[in-house]
């Protein structure tokens, strides 16, 4: 199994995808990342997308927003470790209403 991983790995360094693959990851733990620092109200935000190195949160309102921006560093590093090669510099927060 090692072999094709190496193959997958250098077939993405070669096509420039294995950062945004990387950064991607960022989505998959922001749910972790979320509720290691906001707590189980975590779960009112959602990670929507990757842009460049800024990770894209949707929050229910302006006061989620704000606290995304006040926590930003906390939310950061937390992702860091969760998810080390995705190298988020930034998060931003949209307001989404959810039906």
């Amino acid at each position: 199994m090692k072999p094709i991983s190496r193959a997958v790995d250098r077939v993405l360094r070669g096509l420039g995808l294995a950062t945004e693959v990387a950064r991607a990851s960022a989505i998959d733990v922001w749910p972790a990342a979320a509720a290691g620092v906001l707590g189980p109200d975590g779960e009112r935000t959602r990670a929507i997308a990757v842009d460049g190195d800024t990770l894209v949160v949707s929050v229910p309102d302006g006061a989620w927003a704000a606290e995304i921006r006040l926590r930003s560093a906390d939310l950061r590093e937390r992702i860091a470790v969760l998810a080390p090669r995705a190298k988020i510099a930034s998060i931003r927060s949209v307001v989404t209403v959810r039906s």
